[in-house]
């Protein structure tokens, strides 16, 4: 599967960060939290460099990990469920996100066109407040003084651990991040042929998913 989307380009310019308090909290299923692990791995395997193989952790302390010399997906999982959490202090400091993300463009001299384009953040929480403006205010202005003005990555923001019907999924979109809540195999689906876009309103996403799901293959609409 990997290789197949890798001769695509699916994913070649997004960065993954994984929360690993999924692993730890599973009332929604096993499922959920070994595919929420297996998406955050597969999109470090299919970034180019400087980003292949890199992955952060959710956490206030942030940190860019590298899956590089873990020769099997079982290696590579149970290192993203080691990375290290803040137990009295949960959520993800986008801006330390962004800082690391600059780091890596600036140290390694990346021309504008070579920045990740979409920053995935697999979590089981919300972490998003009313500074969300003001903090992405900040985030664009520290791109706009290394010279990446045009191109602060998107952030796309799942959180998985909600746990959905076939039906029961959701979205919203500000400036900046596009979210979404809820989990299942056609959401999933989405995800992966749209290269991490997300291209539809809630009550598409809820509509999409209820009516392409298998057991209703051979419903038949009448006008």
């Amino acid at each position: 599967m990997v290789e197949h989307m890798k001769k695509q380009g699916k994913f070649k310019n997004c960065l993954a960060v994984y929360d690993n308090w999924l692993s730890l909290k599973t009332d929604c299923g096993d499922k959920k939290v070994a595919r929420g692990a297996a998406l955050a791995v597969m999109i470090s395997e299919l970034s180019e460099e400087p980003w292949k193989g890199k992955l952060m952790n959710c956490s206030v302390n942030t940190r860019l990990h590298s899956l590089k010399g873990l020769d099997n997906l079982k290696a590579k999982l149970e290192l993203a469920g080691r990375m290290e959490m803040e137990y009295e202090e949960r959520g993800v400091d986008f801006e330390k996100v962004f800082d690391l993300v600059l780091e890596v463009a600036v140290k390694n001299d990346l021309k504008p066109e070579q920045m990740i384009r979409r920053v995935v953040v697999f979590s089981s929480e919300n972490d998003f407040d009313g500074c969300w403006k003001t903090e992405y205010e900040e985030i664009q202005r520290k791109f706009k003084d290394k010279g990446y003005g045009d191109v602060v990555p998107q952030i796309v923001f799942w959180n998985l651990r909600r746990c959905s019907t076939d039906a029961d999924v959701a979205s919203a979109k500000l400036e900046g991040l596009e979210m979404l809540s809820g989990f299942n195999d056609n959401l999933v689906r989405s995800f992966l042929d749209n290269d991490g876009k997300i291209k539809f309103g809630p009550y598409h996403v809820i509509m999409e998913t209820a009516i392409s799901y298998p057991r209703y293959k051979n419903l038949v609409v009448v006008d």
